[in-house]
């Protein structure tokens, strides 16, 4: 398999090598790969980078750096290739590559390590293209927070030597053993396929029993409303259901995953704009249950969920790719 590998490393790699080697090797050399809430929540993140726009001035040029994005860079003498999410001009003739991460920072205001090494390699791919760059910028979206970091030849230098030692193990015949007892596995798109503290346990290599992997299930769950005449609003954080005939129905808000209502009901503005700035969708069903259109907000974070089961429908799930039917 290794013989197979490109020849030039991404310098994610080397972020997921310095995070774990055991997971820089399932996906490079292996190449497995699993969805998460975190890596879906990253590609949203992105999505204002992930388009091409801009470039580069020749480097001799002395004409100053446009806001560029999503830059292809690559050096066969270095071994290195990275799509950078940002280069900005530093002001100062030099060249500034920005990398956007969906989380925080540490506490200390200073980067996580696994993300400085990214930084670095990604100054080394602009030097080598004869650029000059002092400094990069780590911008973590949650906390809307820009870290800046110097980088100089020490830095570039401890890129280069990482990626030699991420070349040597995806060398080797086997992926490393996974970390023992760390609080990297939990969050990992890799739990399930690489399975630490089971494979620990059975190699004897740590004291504490495995922990347990529970699937997530929310409370949040689809509210229908199929009464003729109804009315759907909102109070106090609550949607409130009104009907002549019955007493008002109220249900919190954090408890609804999606609002479904059928033939002849009202749904008040306020109650919609509420929803959607929640990312809860709001679907319109005929009297006999057939889907007649959605509307929902901009959605922040992509989670799809299933919307429930109809008579001559099937399961509904909703999406980042919008309403999907299973028969």
């Amino acid at each position: 398999m290794t013989s197979d590998l490109p020849e030039l490393l991404p310098a994610r790699m080397l972020n997921e090598f310095v995070y774990c080697p055991r997971l820089f090797y399932l996906e490079w050399v292996d190449r497995r790969w699993a969805d998460s809430h975190d890596t879906e929540q990253g590609q949203f993140t992105h999505r204002g980078v992930n388009k091409r726009s801009g470039s580069l001035p020749e480097p001799e040029s002395g004409d100053s750096v446009k806001r560029v994005t999503a830059l292809h860079i690559e050096s066969r003498e270095l071994g290195l290739v990275a799509v950078l999410d940002r280069v900005e001009d530093g002001g100062d003739g030099t060249t500034v590559p920005v990398d956007t991460k969906k989380g925080r920072p540490p506490a200390s205001g200073q980067p996580w390590p696994a993300d400085a090494v990214q930084l670095y390699a990604q100054a080394a791919l602009l030097r080598d293209a004869g650029y000059s760059v002092d400094r990069g910028v780590l911008y973590y979206a949650e906390a809307n927070e820009r870290v800046t970091i110097a980088i100089g030849d020490a830095e570039v230098t401890a890129a280069l030597e990482i990626a030699k030692q991420a070349r040597e193990v995806a060398a080797r015949d086997e992926a490393p053993l996974p970390l023992v007892g760390s609080r990297r596995c939990p969050r990992c798109s890799l739990l399930g396929l690489c399975l630490p503290d089971e494979t620990n346990a059975l190699l004897r290599r740590g004291t504490e029993s495995p922990r347990r992997i529970v699937p997530r299930d929310p409370d949040c769950r689809p509210v229908y409303v199929t009464a003729p005449g109804a009315t759907v609003g909102l109070k106090g954080g609550r949607i409130r259901v009104l009907h002549e005939d019955s007493e008002p129905i109220e249900v919190r808000l954090i408890d609804v995953s999606q609002l479904c209502v059928f033939g002849n009901v009202q749904v008040s503005t306020q109650a919609l704009a509420e929803l959607w700035a929640r990312g809860i969708p709001v679907l319109w069903f005929s009297y006999n249950g057939w889907l007649r259109g959605w509307a929902q907000g901009e959605m922040s974070k992509y989670e799809p969920s299933w919307v429930g089961w109809r008579p001559g429908l099937g399961h509904l799930r909703f999406g980042g790719d919008g309403l999907t039917v299973a028969r």
